[in-house]
Parts: C-alpha cells; structure tokens; sequence
C-alpha cells in the first residue's frame, strides 16, 4: 500500500489549501502519482492554527465524500503535524491534538527551523513513556541539523523515527537541505519519506521521484513504510 504519511490536503485548516476545490485537484495529483491513502496532517501551532480534532475529522469526511462522490481512489486518514512545545505530551493526554492516523501510536512532531529548543530531548522521552513515537517532520530543515546530524542522535536513541521530506531530496528546499536529507538517507536513518504538500505547485503532492532517489541512496521499501500507521507496530531502524 502506497501511503503519505505528511500532507496539508484539508481545506481551510492551516497554510494548505483554501478551498475544496484545490483539495480535489491536489488528491488528483496524488493518486496520478501513485498514492493510494495519504494522512492529512494539518498544523497545530497555537498562535498559528490550532484545528481540533473534531474540527479535523469532520473535514476529513466532508472531503472523503467528495473524493467518493468524484470517483478520486484516495483514502484519508486524520492526523496533525504538531508544532513542538512542553505540552505536546499533555495536549495528546487532553486529547487536543491527533496522532497519525488518529490511531494512539505515532505523532508527528515539527522541530522548529532555526532553533534546537531545551526540551525538546525531555518532550520526546515523555511522549515515548505515554508509548507515543515521535515522528520527527523534515528534521533536514532545521538549520542546526544542516551543520551538524549529531543534534539528531539523542532523538533516535529515544526511540524517534525521522521523516524526510520528498522536496528536499529533490531539491525544491534548497542545496544545504537537499545535501542533509541525502546524509540521513545514506546513512540509513530515515524512515519515512512524506510530500508534505500544500498546494499544486511550491510544494505538490509527489512523492515517486523521491522514493527512487531515496533508494539510490540505499533505501529499501519506501513505499509501503507508511503500513504501520494504518494497523501495525511502529519500529525503529531504516526501511527493510
């Protein structure tokens, strides 16, 4: 099953699309590029956006139906990309933000891009005593993670598991971005790579170029790593 487990397709909630009709024509753009399910992750950063999950899951069948409704073969799936912040692990105790898939396992969590916040290592230590799994969205674009992958390795030793994104392997953020996404996937510490798409044209749902350039690099099984979101295990360690 082909699966993005990182996208902005719901209209209306975040710095996504604005209109339903956007969302059509972005899950169009995704089935034609091979998805078959994709988890719509909308941003939850207060002062920004903050959907609730009721507001998230209404959405997510408004749209379904309208992909049902357009014959458009896409299964979606709730979740949020969560800003990090102290609280994280008591908004998903409080039960304020979703987890992927809104299955209780795994959640994304967005570092932010040019700071390496103090707890961020406690926040991840928590979530994973809760027997949450962080997902850490596009560690490659935070600036101290360019200069240096190590700031990433208390993380993984935690138990998080990394996810790349498709624009960055092919280039759309920028040489420096690209070059550390290339590093973790030669490395073997990326276990998702996702679209993180917002729209048809800056950031667009494609995924298919970056799967092949991930297994270049000597990734395996990029396709289906998003399985354990929908109904199995969460594991650490690179795709196999």
């Amino acid at each position: 099953m082909k699966i993005d487990i990182h996208c902005h397709l719901l209209p209306g909630l975040d710095d996504g699309p604005a209109k339903r009709s956007t969302s059509l024509a972005m899950a169009r753009a995704a089935v034609a590029d091979g998805r078959e399910v994709v988890v719509a992750t909308p941003h939850y950063w207060p002062d920004h956006w903050t959907p609730s999950p009721d507001r998230v899951r209404e959405t997510l069948r408004e749209l379904q139906a309208a992909l049902d409704e357009a014959v458009v073969p896409l299964r979606l799936l709730a979740g949020h990309e969560v800003r990090l912040a102290p609280q994280v692990p008591d908004w998903i105790g409080e039960g304020k933000v979703l987890t992927l898939a809104d299955a209780g396992r795994l959640v994304l969590l967005e570092l932010p891009p040019q700071e390496w916040p103090i707890f961020t290592e406690h926040v991840c230590y928590r979530l994973r005593q809760l027997g949450i799994t962080p997902v850490i969205a596009h560690p490659e674009r935070n600036d101290l993670v360019v200069r240096d992958l190590r700031r990433l390795s208390a993380l993984e030793e935690a138990g998080c598991l990394l996810q790349v994104n498709a624009g960055s392997l092919t280039g759309r953020a920028g040489r420096a971005v690209q070059r550390t996404a290339k590093r973790l996937c030669r490395q073997g510490r990326v276990r998702f790579v996702a679209s993180d798409g917002h729209d048809l044209g800056r950031r667009p749902m494609e995924l298919s170029l970056a799967y092949r350039m991930a297994q270049r690099l000597g990734g395996q099984g990029w396709e289906s790593a998003g399985f354990e979101v929908i109904g199995g295990t969460a594991r650490t360690g690179p795709p196999g």
